[in-house]
């Protein structure tokens, strides 16, 4: 400030004048720098806008980066969870897999005592083992079927691992907001 600046005389509490001089010491300023700070901020809608504003704008910008981290979080579990699945179906398939060849060499053996049984002239215990084997495969079918419907998901399970793995992480947004003047 210049000595020609105008000077003001006046009167104020005591506590007042107390803080101010506080104020002044803590801000390395002397009491008049002080005082018209205080009075440039008061005056300055400019200053009291962007100060709300720049906060505001931190607090949206902070809940747009945990959302983000959110939605990273969440993504990765979901890829842990299909990853899971997928280790769990292919343990099935491998299990299937056992059970349809068991069952394939099952009804072959049936079927084999069945024509022997025929060559020994015993067509009651053929006509049995030859129900029995067809029983034997429609099982068998079945298992197939179920076989099937778990190479499907695992399928699934990959596409939407792979879905998840090439997805973006949003960007983040940084948000300004221009607040009234009062």
């Amino acid at each position: 400030m210049a000595r020609t600046d105008p000077t003001i005389y006046m009167r104020i509490p005591e506590g007042l004048k107390e803080a101010l001089d506080r104020a002044a010491e803590e801000n390395k300023r002397s009491l008049t720098a002080e005082v018209v700070a205080r009075l440039e901020q008061s005056f300055s809608s400019v200053g009291i806008g962007d100060a709300r504003e720049d906060a505001t704008t931190t607090v949206i910008n902070r809940l747009a980066a945990l959302e983000e981290q959110l939605a990273a979080r969440s993504r990765d579990e979901a890829e842990l969870r299909l990853r899971h699945m997928q280790q769990s179906l292919a343990t099935q398939e491998l299990v299937f897999r056992d059970r349809v060849e068991r069952g394939h060499a099952h009804v072959q053996r049936l079927e084999a005592e069945a024509d022997q049984a025929e060559d020994r002239g015993d067509l009651v215990a053929a006509k049995r083992l030859r129900t029995k084997a067809s029983e034997d495969r429609k099982s068998v079918r079945e298992i197939e079927e179920e076989l099937h419907t778990i190479r499907l998901e695992i399928a699934k399970a990959r596409e939407d691992i792979k879905s998840i793995a090439s997805s973006e992480t949003p960007k983040r947004r940084r948000v300004k907001i221009n607040w009234p003047e009062e």
